[in-house]
């Protein structure tokens, strides 16, 4: 009874997973009951923030995201209850052999699976979520070794150094960004990848240098390998490296979609010869300049458009200041968890900060249009 018939259950293995460890935590005699016991109860994840932690995400992309966890979630046990539970009730005359799941267990399942998942190899090329005791108690560390997958069925974690008694043992979690540390482990470590994502309305004229090859542009980009949304809306992002404060790299989606609306119609010929988007580089110097002003320029908006969005919801209670929107040393370095508020409020200023480095930084700070090997 843990997997519906209805597709949406077997392909969602991590709700299956949930649906199950729930069910396994409701045996008096389950195999697994120390380990169920060392399973945590609270969590920072979206899937159980209050709404004052969605405010603060207020004019970041990453707010629908969160949004988008937390509503899955009862959307995902309502479901449940009608194909499910209710059929049960139909079938059994006896009470007790009703599968009951209240919706504060499933959540405490369903984040105990998202925090804690690992992707097992099976059957060749293709991978199974996994709950794996003891394995998953390891906490993130930059500087420790990743989890490896040995070919006799096993995990294995080498040790880079020695190890004293009692001393916590460490996992790399792997080169995640802060979003995905704090929309799937509920946590932000400063010294991860740092991402700031950014939308760019196609339809809208004034974005162009030249704006005879406004209607050239989106089917360009598609062919190119763009993902474009019904609204004409693309996505790039800029990148900051961990430990590296004083660079921000330009993600080849972002650098192609300023190239492409800074061009005329040789340079967008220029684009077409090149091929896939990730392959595109400035025809000549003039467009590379137009490129990277128009980058400033989007920054700029995007930081006006986030700091009204933001001063809007949060002003009245008074928790936004003048100081949060004008300076760029924003953060203690310290990780933030425990406190839901803290760590959407560390995020939205992570992504503020790259802007305005961005905006009003040295141009010799912004890495774009070069290869893995290459400097700007």
């Amino acid at each position: 009874f843990l997997v519906p018939d209805d597709d949406i259950y077997i392909r969602n293995e991590t709700f299956a997973m949930a649906l199950r460890l729930a069910a396994e935590d409701q045996l008096p005699d389950s195999k697994f009951a120390i380990y169920l016991k060392c399973l945590p109860r609270k969590f920072c994840i979206p899937t159980v923030w209050p709404v004052s932690s969605f405010t603060q995400l207020i004019g970041s992309e990453t707010l629908k995201a969160a949004c988008n966890l937390k509503r899955a979630a009862a959307t995902l046990y309502c479901q449940w209850l009608e194909t499910n539970y209710i059929k049960q009730i139909g079938i059994n005359q006896h009470k007790e052999d009703v599968f009951h799941l209240s919706y504060d267990h499933f959540i405490w399942a369903l984040c105990n699976v998202v925090t804690r998942q690992n992707a097992i190899p099976v059957d060749g090329s293709k991978t199974k979520i996994a709950l794996i005791p003891g394995w998953d108690l390891c906490n993130h560390h930059r500087d420790a070794p990743a989890s490896l997958y040995r070919s006799d069925n096993c995990l294995e974690l080498q040790a880079t150094k020695d190890i004293e008694k009692g001393e916590q043992i460490y996992m790399f979690y792997g080169n995640r960004s802060s979003e995905e540390f704090v929309l799937h482990s509920g946590f932000l470590p400063l010294d991860c990848l740092h991402r700031v994502s950014i939308a760019i309305h196609l339809s809208d004229d004034s974005i162009y240098t030249n704006r005879t090859i406004a209607k050239l542009v989106p089917n360009l980009l598609a062919k190119a390998g763009f993902s474009i949304c019904k609204n004409y809306s693309v996505r790039g992002s800029f990148r900051r490296e961990p430990l590296m404060e004083d660079r921000i790299y330009v993600e080849p989606s972002l650098s192609a979609i300023a190239l492409a609306v800074t061009a005329d119609k040789s340079r967008l010929a220029h684009l077409i010869r090149s091929g896939h988007f990730t392959q595109w580089r400035p025809m000549d110097d003039d467009h590379a300049v137009f490129a990277i002003d128009f980058l400033r320029s989007i920054c700029d908006k995007e930081i006006a458009r986030r700091s009204a969005a933001r001063a809007m919801v949060l002003h009245s209670c008074g928790a936004f200041t003048e100081k949060q929107q004008t300076s760029s040393d924003l953060l203690d370095l310290c990780d933030y968890e425990a406190n839901p508020d803290a760590l959407a409020n560390a995020l939205w200023t992570i992504e503020f900060s790259i802007l305005l480095k961005v905006t009003f930084g040295e141009k010799s700070s912004l890495y774009i249009f070069r290869d893995d090997e290459e400097e700007n």
